[in-house]
Formats: C-alpha cells, structure tokens, sequence
C-alpha cells in the first residue's frame, strides 16, 4: 500500500487533497517533510549514513522523511526517527529551527537534544548503515569531501549564528 501525503499550498497552508508517494505532484503542490537532528550535550551532532540502495547512495545525512496523511510535522519527525534509528523522542524535547521550501516540498528542520549511546541505535533496514556522532567541524569536512547530502549545509549556518549550540533546549 503506498505511503498518502497531504498536499499544502505554496504558502504551507493545509488542503483537502492527498497524494499517493511515487506519482509525481502536481504543479503547485507540496507536501511536508522534516529532517531531524539529534545534539548531544557535547555538542556533537547524530549523523546516518544512508544504505547503498537508496538516492545519494552511502551518503551522511540527518534522519527524516516525508510526512503521512493527518501527520503534523512533530509527529513525522518523532515517527521517523524511530523507523530510521530505533530511538523514540518527545515533541517537548525539540523544536523546528529552520524551515524552507524546495520545488515540491515544504521542510521543516528540528533540533532534539538527547544523548543518545550509538549502541543503542537500532538501523531500519535498507534505509541506514551506519551512524556517528561528529563535531561541527567534522560536518564541515564531510560536507566539503562531498561525504553528506550537499542539502543539508543549511546546518552550519544554523551552527555559526548559534541557532543550534550544546546549550539550547535546556
């Protein structure tokens, strides 16, 4: 059965429609996802590396995914990250600290703080490899080799003007 989304306008605003995944959206249509970022008290940020089979294939990234028919984007974003890693997370415990819009999909971006032991990590199949925990600098680096999706270096803007540090969400 195939994943239903609901369809938002361009200006974020909910609609009646819902969309089947894999059928291309139609012209002006979008729909939510979310990608999750986990902070550890050091500072360190949670990175996955995405499985061989899927788009940017062994690629680092953040978890996320598309949200589902009559999901709010914390809903999507505590369900993702449980499929993805196996760690369950309260909406209380993050909050959206970017939001952008790209052809089709509107992104809302949410910072968790929790410290998480990478052993208790449990990888959902074909979706995640591999997972560690890296610096901002360390971010910078796979970034720069071409090691992460390049999407994704919104975060360290996010990190130089402070919007993300070891000390917020306490």
């Amino acid at each position: 059965m195939p994943e239903i989304w609901n369809i938002y306008t361009k200006n974020r605003e909910l609609t009646l429609k819902k969309h089947a995944r894999g059928i291309p959206l139609q012209e002006g249509d979008y729909h939510l996802v979310v990608e999750v970022w986990i902070l550890r008290s050091s500072g360190r940020l949670l990175v996955t590396k995405r499985h061989p089979d899927k788009p940017y294939p062994n690629m680092w990234e953040c978890t996320g995914g598309s949200a589902i028919e009559e999901e709010d984007s914390a809903s999507a974003a505590i369900r993702e990250v449980e499929e993805e890693i196996g760690v369950h997370l309260e909406a209380s415990d993050g909050k959206i600290v970017h939001q952008y819009t790209s052809e089709d999909s509107h992104y809302d971006v949410w910072l968790f703080r929790k410290d998480i032991p990478l052993e208790d990590l449990v990888f959902q199949e074909r979706e995640v490899i591999d997972a560690k925990y890296v610096t901002p600098q360390e971010l910078r680096i796979l970034l720069e080799r071409g090691e992460m999706i390049p999407k994704l270096c919104y975060i360290l803007s996010l990190i130089e003007t402070g919007v993300v540090s070891a000390g917020m969400l306490t």
